[in-house]
């Protein structure tokens, strides 16, 4: 609108003019008609009516002009005259035509006048017009400018990260942008049109007093730092610069806030590092020293102060040795590390103090890869350099010796190792020079072993005994060692030095060797015997069995039998642990999933277990498979068991079952023992209350015949299985146990991908029947006798065979004459593979069952690959026997059993 008044400001002198003009014009041409009108109107003299108009004179001659002048002769006039009325005097119509010629001229005059005025005024106009459109023009371009200005003004405002405020003097807050709001916390809202003092934003308001009286006395003020607390209650640390600005001529504060507080927190934190790395600095007992490129020494540690006597590194104290002549003549590892950037060492003398220091250079590079900085450690070892030509000729006699030897200072620092300790440990003697011999610490000796072993060498007497200690690479060893003092002339101690001779091969053979006896001896024992023990046991078990069919229930006899059972049922437990423990060949196992396996088994448990032992189960359903055994695994479970219910004993107690799978490192398997290779296992741990063991218990628990149980109760034999059984299946178990805080099993087993085999049909009578044709064949005749009685009364057609010649010949008569073989492996003239070669050979589908007491000579999977449909470990009982044919003639079982 101030626009719009303006333009009409600058037009009206303008309008004026034109519009003056004009009626001047007009004023002008009213006059010049009034003027004509009364110089023409006829007028009285004397009595006669005058004419204002000119005569006129009318000359009929060709070439003569009307014209009327008053010089003509007054006769020419009468003549001429053709009015009626009377004739004026020549000297008022002479007056009348000069009045008229003057109105005439006056006249034009102006008309030419108001035209030059009109025109003129047009002309101004114009002009006027044409400057006024131009600064329109500007204002318009001055006014996009400023709006685009004001835009971007208000777009930096708010954007802004740091805090602006815009205040007016007594403080209150007219504009804040979006950095003010995010670092304080408040709304635009809750702010504006408030003081600082209202919302309590500054934690010092003296200090805002302060800021203010210095910008109302210089207008700005920059870089003030201040607390602000937010409206959370947390605080803030903002660098504030500040300035007065007038807006509409109103001044006001601008202020602008950057928020430093963790830029504060981390000068802190470097601070404190800085301190820290000082104290280290210092604390470090060598001389240490920083050079700059121009050989200056910049910071010096306390040793090296101490050792020169000096705080100024550059007042010249400190040794020429140390700093070398220059970087072109390289006499010291610092001259030399800055000249190629490697690190040097060099032993070096100061002549001024007679010291001799092990110097070592190292190089600091910028960021172009040059050497800005040396930092220069230099170790005083002019004592022990005197020391080591003493012991020169000693050094270079053991230089060769295959034992290890290592000598130490009295703090047990290695000053000297022989090439045979590096060898044997992995450690360059590079690697632990100056260091103590607690780096090959292993963790199996407790303090009471070192302080014995120290206070005997201080005492200066020699210790003997034997180390267990760790490689560079993590393996374990065993040294024999011997440790004396070396005392000086004067019977100071000032050394010891240390024999050692690794003995772990030699406990390996030992160990192996024992283990080789053991086994050996069992194994000899089990083949041995196996075989007709087994047999002995069959007509044992299989005779008692049919007499307490015979018996019945009622009778006193029948207790007594069933007792001979139970008794010869602990011999065949017996026998199948020696054989299991004796076993030493590689096993082909099924795949399995252990969850079910250990749902059977804790039914059995809970069966066997008194009321007093608690069992508890925590079963992982997402473990894979493994390949294993699942009757030899559910009597690990059983065995341990069975070994923590007799440690609870009578008291209240819990025996808990667990499994996980678990991704081992062998590396890093620690107090383990470690498994063959890295990858998922199953971790089966099972942990009970009861008594615990010692330490010697402990190391022998795996050992055979090794028991802490009455006679009457164990053989020693439970956990030795347990233990082969977990090795067939390339595991591991290990043991943890204190006297007093029970004792927990962990049994490692390795996991496959393959899927689990589907486990076969269950058979729901215990006693299935059939009425199938059996060839029976057995070189003992009690056990054909037997178990022709049981298969007749499972309803089967028998044609028993003591001779195994015979049996060949009447099936090779009858091949198609009967329904399966039954055969004995160790056989006079025939064995039972011979038979099975020459039967399948005539009849390939023919089922045939092998029984066996002992044999190393047939596995499962040998039998299978042979055509025998399954293969029974003696003694047989009936139900055992009655299940396997049911499933070999109904369900065509084709895989060993």
């Amino acid at each position: 609108m101030t626009c719009l008044f303006r333009d009409r400001a600058v037009h009206k002198p303008a309008l004026f003019l034109s519009t003056l003009s004009k009626k001047y014009v007009l004023l002008l041409l009213l006059i010049l008609i009034t003027t004509s009108a009364h110089l023409t109107a006829p007028r009285k003299a004397g009595g006669v009516l005058l004419s204002n108009s000119p005569v006129t004179l009318t000359n009929n001659r060709p070439g003569v002009q009307n014209v009327a002048t008053d010089s003509l002769p007054e006769s020419a006039l009468g003549r001429q005259g053709q009015s009626t009325a009377p004739l004026v005097s020549g000297t008022e119509q002479t007056k009348t035509i000069l009045r008229f010629k003057w109105a005439l001229t006056a006249t034009v005059l102006l008309l030419l006048l108001a035209i030059g005025i009109i025109i003129y005024s047009r002309r101004q106009v114009y002009l006027r017009t044409t400057a006024l459109q131009n600064l329109l023009n500007q204002e318009k371009k001055l006014r996009h400018s400023l709006q685009n200005s004001e835009e971007k003004f208000r777009s930096l405002f708010h954007t802004s990260p740091d805090s602006i405020t815009l205040s007016s003097l007594d403080g209150n807050y007219v504009e804040v942008n979006k950095g003010f709001c995010k670092a304080i916390g408040y709304s635009p809202e809750e702010v504006l049109g408030k003081n600082p003092s209202e919302l309590h934003i500054w934690r010092d308001m003296a200090a805002r007093k302060r800021l203010l009286t210095t910008l109302e006395r210089t207008g700005h003020v920059e870089n003030i730092e201040a607390q602000f607390r937010c409206k959370n209650g947390s605080t803030v640390t903002g660098l504030i610069s500040a300035t007065i600005m007038e807006i509409d001529g109103v001044p006001h504060i601008l202020a602008i806030t950057r928020d430093i507080s963790t830029y504060k927190k981390q000068q802190k934190k470097l601070r404190k590092a800085e301190q820290r790395w000082r104290n280290t600095f210092d604390a470090i007992g060598d001389c240490i020293i920083v050079w700059d490129a121009d050989m200056h020494i910049l910071q010096a540690n306390r040793a090296a102060r101490k050792f020169f006597n000096s705080e100024n590194p550059d007042d010249g104290q400190y040794s020429s040795a140390l700093r070398g002549q220059s970087k072109d003549k390289p006499d010291s590892p610092v001259a030399k590390t800055f000249l190629d950037g490697q690190p040097h060492c060099a032993v070096v003398k100061d002549k001024k103090s007679n010291t001799t220091f092990m110097a070592t250079s190292h190089p600091v590079f910028s960021h172009g890869n040059t050497v800005t900085q040396v930092v220069q450690i230099a170790r005083d070892i002019t004592k022990d350099l005197a020391l080591e030509q003493k012991r020169i000729l000693l050094i270079t006699a053991i230089e060769q010796s295959s034992e290890t030897i290592i000598i130490t200072d009295l703090d047990g620092n290695i000053q000297y190792a022989n090439p045979a300790f590096e060898r044997h440990t992995g450690f360059s003697r590079a690697e632990v020079l100056g260091k103590n011999p607690h780096i090959l610490k292993s963790g199996k000796h407790n303090q009471s072993f070192y302080h014995q072993l120290w206070s005997i060498i201080l005492s200066g007497r020699t210790w003997q005994g034997k180390f267990i200690n760790r490689k560079k690479t993590g393996e374990l060893f065993e040294e024999e060692a011997t440790i004396s003092p070396v005392t000086d002339a004067d019977g100071k101690l000032i050394n010891f030095i240390a024999v050692k001779r690794d003995i772990t091969h030699e406990r390996v053979l030992e160990q192996q060797l024992q283990q080789a006896q053991k086994l050996e001896a069992i194994g000899t024992l089990a083949g041995g015997i196996a075989h007709d023990f087994n047999n002995i046991l069959g007509a044992i078990l299989g005779f008692a069995e049919m007499a307490r069919l015979e018996i019945p229930v009622t009778c006193s006899a029948r207790e007594d039998v069933e007792e001979i059972i139970v008794a010869g049922q602990r011999a065949v437990e017996l026998v199948k642990q020696i054989l299991t423990f004796s076993r030493q060949g590689k096993e082909t196992f099924q795949t399995i999933r252990i969850q079910p396996l250990l749902k059977e088994t804790f039914k059995l448990l809970k069966a066997s277990l008194p009321s007093t032992i608690q069992l508890k189960q925590h079963i992982d359903a997402s473990c894979k498979p493994i390949l294993g055994d699942p009757t030899r695994l559910q009597q690990v479970i059983l065995n341990i068991c069975t070994n923590a219910k007799h440690a609870i004993g009578e008291q209240q107690g819990e025996i808990s079952i667990s499994l996980h799978q678990k991704t081992i490192d062998t590396a890093k398997a620690g107090e383990f023992p470690p498994l063959p290779s890295d990858g998922p296992y199953l971790e089966l741990k099972i942990t009970d209350n009861g008594c615990g063991m010692d330490q010697q218990t402990k190391d022998r628990i795996f050992d055979p015949f090794f028991t802490t149980k009455p006679k009457q109760q164990g053989t020693g034999l439970g956990l030795s299985v347990t233990h082969g059984i977990i090795r067939q299946h390339g595991g591991k178990i290990n043991v943890i146990s204190s006297p007093g805080e029970g004792t927990t099993f962990y049994i490692h087993l390795p996991t496959t991908e393959d899927r689990p085999e589907e486990l076969s049909e269950l058979i729901v009578d215990p006693f299935p029947r059939g009425s199938e044709h059996i060839v029976l064949v057995d070189d003992e005749k009690l056990l054909v006798e037997l178990t022709e009685r049981m298969l007749t009364i499972l309803g089967y057609t028998v044609t028993p065979f003591s001779d195994s010649q015979l049996a060949l010949a009447w099936m090779q008569d009858n091949i198609t004459g009967f329904d399966l073989l039954i055969s004995d492996i160790t056989m006079p003239k025939y064995t039972g593979m011979v038979l099975t070669e020459k039967l399948l050979a005539l009849r390939p589908e023919l089922p045939i069952i092998l029984c066996t007491g002992f044999s190393e000579k047939i596995n499962k999977e040998q039998a299978a690959a042979q055509g025998i449909r399954t293969y029974l470990m003696k003694p047989v009982d009936m139900q055992q026997l009655a299940q396997t044919l049911y499933q070999v003639l109904h369900h065509d079982q084709h895989s060993p059993r």
